[in-house]
């Protein structure tokens, strides 16, 4: 999916904290607004920010989050499972239906999260670097020497 013009519909989050508790949340069908505003924007600034009641104070304390975008919305994927399970006869307990849309989703964690830290070096600090590392060449420096040889040459 191009994120330039991303689909409005349908976005959904999974947050788990580290720590001893492990506190996880998940969050369903949000819009890309939504999404922006209540996550991805607080993420890059580095502040809290909120997965389905669960506040998250900062990135450091995130041991996983992961964010899809799906064709349909939660309850749409939940009664077309339970159609399915209805015609075979088959009771599912165990399955959180909040989970379905992170099974059949297109994961765009990096893509919205990480993508843009790991480009945030511009031209600008390109040319910085190489302007210092070439003004280092000139700066008269001895070789790395051992602490024997050093001793020697005093």
């Amino acid at each position: 999916m191009r994120l330039d013009k991303p689909k409005q519909k349908y976005w959904h989050c999974f947050v788990r904290l580290a720590g001893k508790h492990q506190e996880w949340s998940v969050v369903n069908d949000m819009t890309f607004a939504q999404l922006q505003k209540q996550i991805v924007e607080p993420w890059h600034q580095q502040k809290k920010f909120t997965v389905g009641g669960l506040v998250t104070p900062s990135r450091p304390e995130v041991a996983e989050i992961k964010i899809v975008h799906t064709r349909r919305s939660q309850k749409q994927a939940e009664a077309e499972r339970d159609a399915e399970n209805q015609a075979s006869n088959f009771i599912d307990h165990l399955t959180d239906p909040r989970s379905l849309s992170f099974d059949e989703g297109e994961d765009l964690t990096y893509e919205l999260l990480f993508e843009e830290m790991n480009s945030q070096t511009s031209d600008s600090d390109v040319s910085k670097i190489v302007h210092v590392c070439k003004n280092a060449s000139d700066i008269p420096h001895k070789p790395f020497q051992r602490e024997s040889e050093r001793s020697r040459d005093t």
